[in-house]
């Protein structure tokens, strides 16, 4: 059986780009992959659209062939994502494979799996149906918005869907109770595992680690530091954060909150970036 799996993945070493573009640092899916291709007889292959690249680009990861397919990174959700929707069915027609497994539906990987015209099987973290639902966009055509549509699309046709989360699955079973639905967790590499966690702890040191966006809350953790600062200002003066997911192209939400932390915190602000899985 030969499964293709639409998702993200970080620029693998010798794509031209690499360094260029910021890239999803998950690789749960890639995970899953080497699992697939060591336990079972799956032939597991990815295809990953980098928006921005300049060219495409396939290669092995550690084992697992991949196809980087580059497209432009403007004006994809004004155009409904039909063209990442073409782009990404011709690069699945090239392997033509048995399954085609669409990771995510905050870009067109669903809606592409689905065009794709084999069994089809969606795998659902974060929803757009719920995210807008507690965080309402600003404005009222807002790429936000688009994939809230494309996403309710995608949900409406399909018949399998994985849901990450006790809550998602929930939310989907609501929303959408014509689907088959199943909960497994993400993946994750074993040597994890493996890395000790029994050290000394760093008393009032704080770990943010995820990419610094509104949904993720970091301007709530500013505020509760600014709070702390008021009314128990000892506590405060132990408090060091450090941030793992911050990127060298921030959007404007990035910049001004960590600003904010910087000004609240002087050097006790400690920014990693988007550190490697291990």
């Amino acid at each position: 059986m030969k499964v293709v799996h639409i998702c993200n993945l970080p620029l693998a070493e010798g794509h031209p780009d690499q360094g260029r573009i910021v890239t999803h640092p998950g690789r749960w899916v890639l995970n899953l992959a080497l699992a697939q291709r060591i336990h079972t007889n799956i032939d597991a292959r990815l295809v990953v659209q980098v928006p921005g690249a300049s060219t495409d680009y396939r290669c092995e990861v550690e084992g697992v062939p991949v196809h980087f397919v580059a497209s432009p990174d403007r004006f994809r959700s004004a155009t409904l994502f039909n063209f990442d929707i073409r782009r990404l069915r011709r690069a699945v027609a090239e392997i033509n494979p048995t399954i085609v497994h669409a990771h995510g539906t905050e870009d067109a990987y669903a809606l592409a799996a689905q065009a794709c015209g084999r069994p089809t099987l969606i795998t659902a973290q974060g929803c757009f149906f719920i995210i807008n639902r507690e965080l309402p966009p600003n404005r009222f055509f807002s790429r936000d918005r688009v994939v809230e549509w494309t996403e309710r699309r995608a949900f409406r046709r399909a018949g399998d869907v994985i849901a990450k989360s006790e809550y998602v699955r929930a939310e989907l079973a609501r929303a959408f109770p014509h689907l088959r639905l199943h909960e497994i967790p993400n993946t994750f590499d074993p040597r994890l595992l493996e890395i000790p966690v029994d050290r000394p702890r760093r008393v009032g040191h704080l770990a943010f680690v995820g990419t610094v966006a509104q949904r993720k809350g970091v301007h709530l953790i500013r505020e509760a530091l600014s709070i702390l600062k008021l009314e128990q200002q000892q506590v405060f003066e132990r408090c060091v954060l450090h941030i793992f997911g911050d990127r060298r192209k921030a959007a404007e939400y990035e910049v001004q909150e960590i600003a904010g932390l910087r000004e609240l915190l002087g050097d006790r602000l400690l920014t990693h970036g988007t550190v490697a899985t291990m």
